[in-house]
Formats: C-alpha cells, structure tokens, sequence
C-alpha cells in the first residue's frame, strides 16, 4: 500500500483503487484527571492523571516550565476555558479576543548548573500554522497581540518553587512595540528587554496590563 501526502489531502493506493480523506482538525477537549485507560472491556489500572503526573512534575524541564508559563498567564487572563492549542499562532486568547504569545525562562534549571542561566527569550517573527486549514501564513510575522515574559526569578536551587508565584516575575509589552524597536530579533536578553520598558508586574497584574497594552495598540 503506498501512501502520499498532497495539500491537505491524504491519498492512499491500495492495487488501483486509490481513497482520498480530507481530515478536518480535531479541537481538543477538556478531559479530567479521572478518565482511567481501557484496555479490552474494562479499566487498564491507570488514569490520565497519573500520566501527567509522570510527563509533567518536573516543573523546571524547559519544556514542562514553558507549558507552565502559559497556564499561569492563562488563569491570571481568566482564559483557560478555551484548552490550550498546540499548534496555535499564539498561545493564550482572553474572552476579549486579545491573543497573547508567552515566553519564560529561569535562572534554576534541572540540571546540574555551574552558574545560574543566562536569561533570554524568544521573539523570533514567525509563519504561523491555521491548524483549522493546515495552512502556513504566507510571511513572517508576530501573530500575538501582546507577549507576556515570564521570569522565574527566584534563585536559590534549595528553595525555588515553580508553583509559587511571588517568585515570578512577568513583563508585558505590546507587540506593536517590539515590531517597531526589534522588528526583525529572534532572540533577547533579559537586559535588551528592560530596555524596551515592558511593564513589570506580579502575577495579580497581568491582567490589567495586557489589557493596557492591548488598547494602546488595538487588537492584530
């Protein structure tokens, strides 16, 4: 059986009869920590709880961390009703329609450090993904309304907590304003950012300052 991939179509050949599908995108779904895996007719002894407890606990994982960011931005916006969209163009959207693009970093990692980690975030313009059409935009561009930094500031390894949020630090800044000053930078350090004047705020202001920025500039 031979197998292609054409646009958004995909075509498969078995002898001379050959089935196109069109699969449309699956949004997902919320699902609670309870749903148990099945195996046969019955339970299999484990639920998805217990497989996001072993995929995410490691909460200073880069990757964990980042995914982390989001949903904290996302409760601080009130926007976590809407289940977070791998492929989206942007990573967090508030009722308002307002879509927010979150970044962070830390200077504790999991691993074994000789010094603390040098703080940099990316803001590389970028051809978003329609994972409704499964189409790429056609240029390069920030596609968020407003970027959200967010920094895990605490610094002693013995003490640092992710899920404590007096240790982060959030910068919000438009991103009308760093397509004017940095328009083409795929990266910043954390000094270069300050430089930019982003509004830094504890967590129970992020909200407010997002919608700041959001009105200065209007809605991408």
């Amino acid at each position: 059986m031979d197998c292609a991939i054409s646009g958004k179509v995909f075509v498969r050949s078995t002898g001379t009869k050959k089935i196109t599908e069109d699969l449309a995108a699956l949004p997902p779904t919320p699902r609670g920590a309870g749903q148990a895996f099945t195996v046969g007719q019955g339970g299999a002894g484990f639920k998805l709880g217990d497989f996001w407890q072993w995929m995410g606990s490691s909460l200073l994982d880069n990757t964990v961390r980042g995914l982390l960011a989001e949903y904290i931005v996302a409760q601080a916006l009130s926007a976590v009703s809407r289940v977070r969209v791998e492929w989206d163009e942007f990573d967090v959207q508030t009722s308002r329609g307002i879509k927010v693009e979150v970044k962070s970093a830390a200077y504790i990692q999991s691993w074994k450090q000789k010094r603390h980690s040098a703080i940099r975030f990316g803001i590389a313009p970028t051809r978003g993904l329609d994972s409704t059409s499964g189409a790429y935009s056609g240029e390069k561009r920030r596609s968020a309304d407003v970027y959200v930094f967010c920094l895990l500031a605490h610094k002693d390894q013995a003490t640092v907590a992710p899920l404590n949020l007096d240790q982060w630090e959030f910068m919000v800044i438009s991103t009308a304003k760093l397509d004017a000053l940095v328009p083409t930078q795929k990266t910043i350090g954390l000094k270069p950012l300050l430089a930019l004047e982003p509004r830094v705020v504890a967590f129970g202001e992020i909200e407010a300052e997002v919608l700041a920025e959001a009105e200065m500039t209007g809605p991408a």
